[in-house]
This record gives C-alpha cells, structure tokens and sequence, in this order.
C-alpha cells in the first residue's frame, strides 16, 4: 500500500512459475496487479506499451535474458520503475544504467532477491575477505537447484563466485560453483574452506520458491518514485543499516 492507502499498481513480466507467485505475494502485500505481460501464452498482452501496463508504476521482470535489455527500454520509455529478477545479462549493466538516467526512471536489479541469501552475501563477503590470507584451506562451493532449472552454474552461484574473486586475489581463475541438477530442490548453495586440522563452511538453503522473490515485492514500493540504477543491496544495506 502507498502511504495514502491507495495499492501500488504493479505490472508483471513473465507469468511462468515466478510470475504466478509473484503475483500472489503482491495481493499479499496489497499491491494491485493491473498489468500481466506473458510470452508464453496467449491470455495476456506480448507487447509493452502504455496501454498493456495499464497505469502500473512498478514493473516486475522475471524472464529470460534474451531481449531483457530490450524489455528493460520499453519500461523505461513509459515511465515505469522496473525490478529485475532475470540474470544472465550483466555484461550490459552500462547500458542499462545509461537507459535509467535518460528516461528518469528507477531500475532495480539483483542475481538473487531473498532477504536470506543477502544475509549469506554479506557472511561470505566477510569470510572471503578473511581467508584471502590463510594459507593451508581449499576453497570449495556447490549448490543444488531442481532438474528444471536452466543456467548452470546460477546467477546466484555466479554473483558469489566473483565477490570471492574479488575479494581473494589467489581463487584460480577457472574456479566456479559445482552445479548439482536433480529432483525438486528449491536451492542450496554452499561455500567451504578445508584445512589441515578443521573446516569452515557457510550454507543457505531455501524451503521454497517465495524466498527468490520476497524481497523484491518487498523492495517495489522503495523503488517507486525513485530515479537511478540501484542493486537489491542497496535497499538490503539500507533496512538493515548496513554501511556502504
């Protein structure tokens, strides 16, 4: 709800699985869905204009990477805020800064919108920093998604593995995350030193799907307005009172 009591109006892109439980936490938060874009079927409007976003101010896009940045420019060019759940297009982040400021919009995008997993961000962020001068530890990482899930390794996994490399200049470039594929794990991702007399290990395991999306209902109504490019962490470091 905005502060007049009046629902935010939102417009979901992509009615997959994502989408339909999207849509449900919405109602749950009372935002009213005025807007449903869906390549999948035909019940909904393929195409984004004024009139299929029907006066929405915020915009959900949980698709695929192809013509995300596309999609992104069409919001834009409306005036809708956008939240971006979809990875697998950050080499064009740029571009799409570039598109946020020339439309004057707000543009929110994140690998992963749990308010969990950005606690475990932040645990692993720590410790990598921590082990970058120990000597004597393998690092080690895994994590296991159902056999529907396409990219492998995750965003998620990918966004992890260069915050450790980022942080640690003596990771092997060739490390990444292993992928496991099978039954209908919702995720888990895990992150492992092993030394000579002990080990340490972080783990985030999600018990379903609401946790991938729950913070970014939650962050729709802090994007609203706004204008500028932001990262879920920027909206999780501010609740939390976490310095830059």
């Amino acid at each position: 709800m905005t502060k007049r009591g009046v629902p935010m109006k939102i417009a979901l892109i992509g009615y997959g699985k994502m989408g339909k439980l999207l849509h449900s936490l919405c109602l749950e938060s009372g935002y009213e869905v005025v807007s449903i874009i869906d390549y999948a079927g035909d019940e909904y409007p393929k195409n984004i204009d004024k009139n299929s976003l029907n006066g929405a101010e915020v915009a959900l896009e949980f698709t695929q990477p192809e013509g995300i940045v596309e999609r992104i420019k069409q919001l834009a060019k409306c005036g809708v805020n956008v939240i971006v759940g979809t990875s697998g297009w950050y080499d064009r982040l740029a571009e799409v800064e570039a598109i946020a400021l020339e439309n004057k919009v707000g543009i929110m995008y994140s690998a992963n919108f749990s308010i969990g997993m950005n606690i475990f961000f932040q645990a692993v962020d720590y410790m990598s920093k921590l082990m970058a001068s120990m000597e004597k530890y393998d690092l080690y990482a895994y994590e296991e998604h159902h056999n529907m899930k396409k990219d492998k390794p995750s965003g998620t996994a990918n966004y992890i593995t260069a915050m450790i490399k980022k942080n640690d200049d003596n990771i092997a470039p060739e490390f990444k995350f292993e992928a496991i594929r099978a039954g209908k794990k919702p995720g888990t991702h895990v992150i492992g030193y092993d030394g000579d007399y002990d080990f340490i290990e972080l783990k985030h395991l999600a018990r379903d799907r609401s946790a991938f999306v729950s913070g970014a209902v939650k962050s729709a109504q802090w994007i609203k307005g706004k204008t500028g490019f932001y990262n879920f962490s920027n909206y999780f470091k501010e609740i939390f009172g976490i310095d830059e």
